[in-house]
């Protein structure tokens, strides 16, 4: 019961301290950005879909067309990725 009654003081203290600190973060939280003109934000944000869609449609693997071999089986072979390895410096000192 003693501890329940040092608690309590003891909460409503730090409740004291910390309700002007977090007022003042809420009151920049709800401030409304400036205003852009419309286009611009219809811009950007088709910018930020196309964009999207780009590394969408380069994160799913590619394929051949399908082969059927003699026997019915049908093979659909994954297209090899092609990356550009940097040059080590053994292979540019072979083409100079």
């Amino acid at each position: 019961m003693i501890q329940r009654l040092f608690i309590l003081p003891i909460f409503a203290l730090s409740l004291v301290i910390a309700l002007p600190v977090m007022s003042e973060n809420l009151h920049d939280a709800q401030t409304p950005p400036p205003q852009q003109n419309p286009e611009e934000m219809i811009e950007g944000g088709m910018k930020m879909i196309l964009n999207a869609l780009e590394i969408l449609l380069k994160s799913i693997p590619q394929y051949q067309a399908p082969e059927v071999l003699e026997n019915g089986d049908i093979i659909i072979r994954r297209v090899p990725s092609v990356e550009k390895k940097p040059k080590s410096a053994d292979e540019t000192q072979k083409e100079t």
